[in-house]
This record gives C-alpha cells, sequence and structure tokens, in this order.
C-alpha cells in the first residue's frame, strides 16, 4: 500500500509524538508499504501566490539547516518525506491510505473526496489540549471526531474522551516502547536511591511548576544528599542543583533514564504520555500523576506509584517513600519494568497493519 501519514508542521528538535509517527513509518515500511510522511509549510488552506512561492524556499532552507531532516530520530532511507505547501487535498501525494496524526490534519483530510484516498485514518493521541483547550478549540477537536475518517485511539482515556464526543472508535492501538532504543542497563537494586529525574515542558498542563515545588520539597528533606535531573525540548532556567539536558537525542535518554533510581511525571493530562513508559522500561522505579493515558501502564502500588494531579506534596511524599525503602523501589522499578515489555512496536504496527489492510 503506499501511505501517507501526515504531520502538522515541522519541526527539527524532538517530539515524542512525532518519534511515535516515524516509529510507525518504519515498522509499515519494513512490512513493505510505500510510506511518505508530509510536513506542511501552512497548517491551513493558504493558497496565496505568496505561499506558492515562500513553500519552496522554506522547504531548501530546512533540507540545508538539517542533516538529516529528523536528527532526533533514525528513519528508513526507504521512508519519503515530502514538504508542502499545506494540507489540502491538491499538495498531498496520492495513495492508498492517509493517515491524519493530529486535529489539525484531521480537520482537512476528514473533507477529502473519496476519490482522494480510499481510506483514512485518524490516530487520536491528544487528550491534553482538548482537556486544557477553551470552547471555541474543544468545538474544533470534537468535530473532528464525527468526520469521514476510521479513528482509533491510541490509550483507554482517548477512546473514552472521543465516544463520550459522539466519535466512533474502531480500535485501541497503545503506543509501542522502542525496546532496542531504551532498556535498562543498570539493575535497580544497585541504583543511588536519591537520584531522582523528571521531564520539563513549557506547556502549563505538563506541570512544571508543580514539579520543581515537589524538588524543593526533596531538597529540604534531604538537602545535598539529593540528586536531581531534569530533560527537555525547550530551553529552561533550573535551578543550579538541578541538571537539565536540553534535546536529548535516544542514546542520551536512555543513559539518563538508567542513572534515576526514581523518575516522575507531573503532568496534569496526557493522552499516553512516553516519558513514563520508557523510564520503566529502563529500569526506574516510576512516580506519575493519574493524568488519564499513562494508567494503561501505570498500576498504583504495583507497576507504579500514582497520585493526584496538582498535589506536588503528595508527589513528594511518594518519592520519599520510595527513597526511604529500598525494597519497595526495587520491586515497584522490577515489576513494572516486566509489565512495560508488553507494550511493544511490533505489537502495535501489526494490530495497526491489520486495520490498514482490512478496513
Amino acid at each position: 500500500m503506499k501511505i501517507v501519514i501526515a504531520l502538522p508542521a515541522y519541526y527539527s528538535f524532538p517530539i515524542g509524538g512525532y518519534h511515535v509517527q516515524y516509529a510507525y513509518a518504519n515498522y509499515l515500511n519494513s512490512l513493505g508499504h510505500d510510506v511518505t510522511i508530509v510536513f506542511p509549510r501552512y497548517a491551513d488552506g493558504t493558497n496565496s501566490i505568496g505561499a506558492y512561492i515562500k513553500t519552496p524556499v522554506w522547504a531548501s532552507l530546512i533540507k540545508l539547516r538539517n542533516r538529516p531532516l529528523i536528527s532526533s530520530f533514525v528513519l528508513n532511507k526507504e521512508v519519503k518525506i515530502k514538504f508542502v505547501r499545506n494540507l489540502q487535498e491538491n499538495s498531498i501525494p496520492n495513495g492508498d491510505a492517509i493517515i491524519a496524526t493530529a486535529w489539525q490534519t484531521a480537520e482537512i483530510i476528514g473533507l477529502y473526496a473519496k476519490s482522494k484516498f480510499k481510506k483514512k485514518f485518524y490516530i487520536v493521541y491528544d487528550y491534553e489540549h482538548y482537556m486544557t483547550g477553551d470552547e471555541i478549540l474543544k468545538k474544533r477537536i470534537s468535530a473532528t471526531y464525527k468526520l469521514d475518517l476510521r479513528i482509533i485511539a491510541s490509550s483507554k482515556v482517548v477512546q473514552k474522551t472521543v465516544e463520550s464526543l459522539g466519535g466512533r472508535v474502531i480500535a485501541n492501538i497503545p503506543c509501542g516502547i522502542d525496546f532496542d532504543s531504551f532498556g535498562m542497563d543498570i539493575e535497580p537494586v544497585v541504583r543511588n536511591p536519591h537520584t531522582i529525574g523528571f521531564p520539563l515542558r513549557r506547556e502549563s498542563f505538563k506541570g512544571a511548576e508543580d514539579a520543581f515545588e515537589a524538588v524543593k520539597l526533596l531538597k529540604n528533606r534531604f538537602g545535598h544528599g539529593i540528586d536531581v535531573a531534569a530533560f527537555g525540548s525547550q530551553k529552561f532556567d533550573t535551578p543550579t542543583w538541578i541538571k537539565y539536558i536540553e534535546f536529548p537525542n535516544q542514546k542520551q535518554l536512555r543513559a539518563f533514564y538508567n542513572s534515576r533510581a526514581i523518575f516522575f511525571v507531573p503532568s496534569h493530562f496526557e493522552g499516553w504520555g512516553l516519558p513514563g513508559s520508557e523510564s520503566m522500561a529502563c529500569g526506574s522505579a516510576l512516580v506519575t500523576t493519574d493524568n488519564g493515558g499513562c494508567l494503561d501502564y501505570a498500576v498504583d502500588e504495583k507497576t507504579a506509584l500514582v497520585v493526584p494531579p496538582k498535589r506536588p506534596d503528595l508527589m513528594a511524599d511518594a518519592i520519599i517513600s520510595l527513597i526511604e525503602s529500598r525494597a519497595r523501589r526495587v520491586k515497584l522499578a522490577t515489576e513494572g519494568h516486566k509489565y512495560i515489555n508488553n507494550f511493544t512496536w511490533e505489537r502495535s504496527v501489526y494490530a495497526l497493519n491489520n486495520i490498514l489492510v482490512d478496513n
């Protein structure tokens, strides 16, 4: 099959959701499909003369500045990348199936004529932007669930949300974990229990302020004995006692997770939550908020400790309990690592492939 995967924009820095799309592209290509990833210059249907002129210039500059184009992820050489003016039908290469990957792409692709693609799919990951959006944004997002698209949910909370808004979900396919990139190199039992890690993002629902409050409480409790580190794809002015890694690649992320005995996720809402699942794959004990998507893999007191969102005090208490109980921490990390190994990319891709071929 000729499959087009439409992303809402091009970014040179690593984004977890984009990595999911790149992984799908690689695996679908390895199954024999002709896969093209499309990046639009303009999100809307801009057709001005300026747009026609600026798009090839924009594409050329991206190709000059970014070698490889996807520096944070290794794409198969056979996977094609195409830069287009916008996502209107006449800008998109023909194919057998197209996959919308966000509400911004779905609201355009959902209006394509049936003659353009035999099959139109919409993989829904976004839970957080709907939950935190204003009424206008919520209306636009919910409207995409009623378009002429075959909807695939990425988690139970996403499926529940789509269906509550009148959409029909044909399958629930959880995100896979790249176990070639993420794995346990250091056994939990030998890790320093005072090594703590967390992800940082600027969006308010990612809980950065809560994270800083939680680690301040840890600092007050343990003083210089606490070793805190964070990573993110944006610049942050963190306190000098917090190590910060900006724009980490997958190799750096693996080393980061393996250097932490405990990893915590402060998000208020997540459609899935890659950092939490990746940390489990690398053997960290996970403490996470009940942000929705994480509940597919974070089972309280079994594979992780789950606390309410916006409660940095409870987050800190959970982390302290693991610092002070080696047995509890090691058991949680071990059980979490064992459980997350069920979420293979092979399982997810074969499920997606069957839907693409059969539906």
